[in-house]
């Protein structure tokens, strides 16, 4: 038994013979889109993650193998080759970590028949036979920053961006209900689509211009939430706002090169928050 886990291409998994020793798991991660910034390091935790489990002969005699299949396209068309996947008995079981639109698609599509785990933040609800998250949702993500953000910042003003699908969605519920707990009060709201903050972002530092924030909820999300931040600091209104991402991992911190204002918060899971040696 190989203790390596190669990536397997879908049409590969499709139509080629089945080893009965390789427990195939489909890995549904965006190679492009919107969040294609975060696919290189989550095939490598997966892979990681694969290869610790082989050595440690955690299978018995069988071993992890991973069809990787890119979650950055339309939720219908990533839905529709994973259904195929799973139809033919190409992959015994899915892992995601990809938007909930895409979530909610693959899981409408394979509910009770295939295992599928979902890993990111997300917008929170039942979820069907089969599907499993590991991450949390909006009131939990935000409860332990909201309040404390605000006591320790003293804010009063907020404004609320993020992009136009459900999870910031139920992000920007979630803060409401938070925010209306403090001495604060929401100023401004905005939702843009996939893609769309580059060509948006004059209204929207505009927006924060005119009523005058001091606390930021951003629930943009990959290449989006580092053009938005990288914009923030050419206009110079970083320094003037304390911002709380959703979504911010260390990719797209250091795709938007870093921060220096000591004012820009992450409520996203991390592995440095692992009780592990091997977290960093």
């Amino acid at each position: 038994m190989s203790v390596e886990a190669g990536l397997i291409d879908p049409l590969d998994a499709l139509h080629s013979e089945r080893d009965p020793h390789v427990l195939r798991v489909g890995l549904v991660v965006p190679q492009s889109g919107a969040l294609g910034i975060t696919g290189p390091s989550a095939v490598d935790a997966a892979l990681l993650a694969a290869h610790e489990i082989n050595a440690a002969g955690v299978l018995g005699a069988r071993s992890l193998g991973l069809v990787l299949i890119d979650a950055g396209r339309p939720p219908g068309d990533v839905a529709t080759e994973v259904d195929l996947l799973c139809g033919a008995g190409a992959v015994d079981v899915l892992v995601g970590f990809h938007t909930s639109d895409v979530h909610r698609a693959i899981e409408a599509a394979v509910s009770g028949r295939t295992p599928y785990i979902f890993t990111p933040p997300h917008e929170g609800g039942p979820r069907l036979p089969g599907v499993v998250c590991t991450g949390v949702d909006p009131a939990h993500q935000l409860r332990d920053a909201v309040g404390p953000l605000t006591a320790r910042h003293r804010l009063r003003r907020w404004a609320l961006i993020g992009n136009d699908y459900i999870w910031p969605h139920a992000m920007h519920r979630a803060a409401e209900r938070l925010i209306a707990d403090t001495p604060g009060r929401i100023v401004f709201e905005r939702l843009v689509a996939f893609g769309t903050v580059r060509a948006t972002i004059e209204p929207l530092l505009d927006g924060l211009r005119a009523h005058r924030p001091d606390g930021l909820l951003l629930s943009l999300i990959g290449r989006d939430l580092v053009d938005f931040n990288r914009a923030l600091r050419r206009a110079g209104l970083d320094r003037r706002l304390v911002r709380l991402s959703g979504a911010l991992e260390e990719n797209g911190l250091l795709a938007a090169g870093g921060d220096d204002t000591g004012g820009m918060y992450a409520s996203m899971q991390s592995f440095a928050t692992l009780a592990d040696d091997r977290r960093l």
